[in-house]
């Protein structure tokens, strides 16, 4: 790659971009089964946690987006890469990952409404 190759410094930089989104993704998913604890599961820790999920939600969304950008804008061409059936299983578990996420989000939501209309918290079977 030299300093001058706009093609091989794009592609650099969507797979930085693409990684940095998917480690992100990680961090904050893990973040979120850890602080969805019932034993330590508090107003405090309610609201860091719906703060959590929503970075792991937008963090999804970059993985999900700058994946769409290398298929378009990459070196190897989407023609190459939609014929992959190992894309098309990311595919599915990134959508089944997002849908996962957005019903748990919706779960939080419920927890966070009840919590600033009621000051209650979940039950610790239902955190489990």
């Amino acid at each position: 790659m030299t300093w001058g190759d706009a093609a091989a410094w794009r592609e650099a930089l969507l797979a930085w971009a693409h990684l940095l989104a998917i480690l992100g993704w990680t961090v904050f998913l893990s973040s979120t089964a850890a602080l969805a604890r019932s034993e330590w599961l508090n107003a405090a820790a309610l609201a860091r946690l719906a703060v959590v999920h929503r970075i792991a939600m937008a963090a999804g969304a970059a993985a999900l987006l700058t994946g769409l950008l290398r298929l378009l804008w990459g070196a190897k061409g989407a023609a190459h890469l939609l014929g992959q059936p190992l894309l098309w299983a990311k595919l599915a578990l990134v959508a089944w990952m997002l849908a996962s996420g957005w019903r748990s989000g919706r779960t939080l939501a419920r927890w966070c409404a009840a919590h600033a209309a009621q000051g209650t918290l979940p039950e610790a079977a239902v955190v489990q």
